[in-house]
């Protein structure tokens, strides 16, 4: 811990454990909430679509800002934004409250990933794999949330446990604050006009172009699981809140110790390669829950979906790997912003679909969908073989 790339790495992670779980923990107390508020599960699911879309909005200037103010900065700003926005979701009165404290916190969380990406990537250079592998693991620990929230939230009531993740943020500020310094010394002047446009364009390059239309079905299945996968326990399985709590953990967190393993590989392997096998875990155990008759089954289909978060490193580090410059930040902002706004309308969508059409239906898409993603990424292994030697893709095709 004297290395102070090492501590900025502690630190970053920590805040991305911290939002990661203020994130999750209105999908998991849910329930609750609705119960309490008095409001339906359809309303619920807008406000949790809201905190997506506003998540999603936020990726581009979160990158695009610490391109020109530096990573650090907007950091804090939303480490900020969180503590406002937990102690705003605690004192919610109805729909409209929901709506629009569940959207702030999407603000907030949208700040972080993009500069904390970036930091990470500029720190540890050859190494970003194996680095942000330790990142995902670290917030993969909020995962283990779910394990004791409903129980918490019974003791000390739901809205105290917004008023806690507030005062833990406040914490990490004062520490980031102290101990972190910014990485991006050469930052750049340039109008939000211009950087939307850098980040556009960079978008359409072949490669990019090509993992944003693979990374937008694979957020249609995570964003989906992680707004809906306690209640569908809960109302499909007939799970107790404390089994489905403790299965969304295992779905959360159950990649925590293969996530530096594999990020590792992935610096020195191709990394569609890796992507690939996950698409395919993740086809197989989406369809697994459907045939889940006892809790052995939907333990080890809960499992085998975990692992395939680890798609999310290994793709931060493909991206990286061609856009490794000052601008870094507002590509990989607009990259991830157009990705979370065409996947937040997901978990209203479900919200709806669930009483009509139920979630087995809903599954058997989500696992069509991720089956097309192995398929486009088989194909392009295929033709990153036939390349001229030489390429940067006969290494990180």
């Amino acid at each position: 811990m004297k290395n102070p790339h090492h501590v900025a790495l502690l630190l970053v992670s920590f805040a991305w454990l911290l939002i990661f779980i203020g994130r999750v923990t209105p999908a998991t107390l849910l329930v609750q909430i609705v119960d309490d508020l008095q409001i339906s599960t359809v309303s619920a699911g807008i406000g949790l679509s809201g905190m997506w879309l506003f998540y999603g909005i936020m990726q581009f200037p979160g990158g695009s800002l610490s391109d020109i103010h530096g990573r650090k900065k907007i950091i804090v700003v939303s480490l900020i934004c969180f503590i406002l926005a937990s102690v705003a979701i605690g004192f919610n009165s109805g729909f409209i409250s929901v709506i629009v404290t569940f959207s702030f916190m999407g603000f907030a969380a949208g700040l972080l990933p993009a500069p904390s990406f970036a930091m990470i990537a500029e720190l540890f250079g050859p190494s970003k794999g194996k680095a942000l592998g330790i990142h995902s693991t670290i917030g993969g620990f909020s995962g283990f949330a779910p394990l004791f929230l409903p129980l918490f939230a019974l003791i000390i009531g739901w809205r105290s446990v917004f008023f806690i993740w507030g005062l833990l943020a406040t914490l990490l500020v004062l520490l980031f604050l102290r101990y972190v310094s910014d990485t991006a010394f050469v930052t750049v002047n340039k109008p939000q006009k211009e950087m939307i446009i850098i980040g556009l364009k960079a978008l359409v390059e072949k490669k990019a172009l090509f993992l944003f239309i693979i990374n937008v079905i694979i957020t249609f299945a995570w964003m989906g699981m992680l707004s809906w996968f306690p209640t569908f326990l809960q109302e499909d399985k007939a799970c107790s809140p404390e089994i489905a709590g403790a299965l969304f953990a295992l779905m959360l967190s159950g990649s925590f110790i293969l996530k530096p393993i594999i990020g590792h590989i992935s610096d020195k392997v191709n990394r569609l390669k890796i992507m690939f096998i996950l698409t395919i875990l993740g086809a197989i155990s989406l369809f697994s829950f459907t045939l889940a008759d006892s809790l052995l089954f939907l333990m080890i289909s809960t499992f085998l979906f975990s692992q395939t978060s680890a798609f999310y490193p290994v793709r931060t580090s493909y991206m990286m790997d061609f856009w490794s410059d000052e601008l870094s930040g507002a590509k990989l902002g607009v990259f991830r912003s157009l990705i979370v706004l065409i996947g937040s309308p997901i978990a209203g969508i479900i919200g709806w679909a669930k009483d009509i059409y139920g979630f087995s239906n809903i599954l058997y898409m989500l696992t069509a969908g991720l089956i097309l993603t192995a398929f486009l990424l088989a194909f392009r292994l295929y033709i990153s073989c036939k390349e001229p030697s030489g390429s940067l893709d006969d290494i990180y095709p």
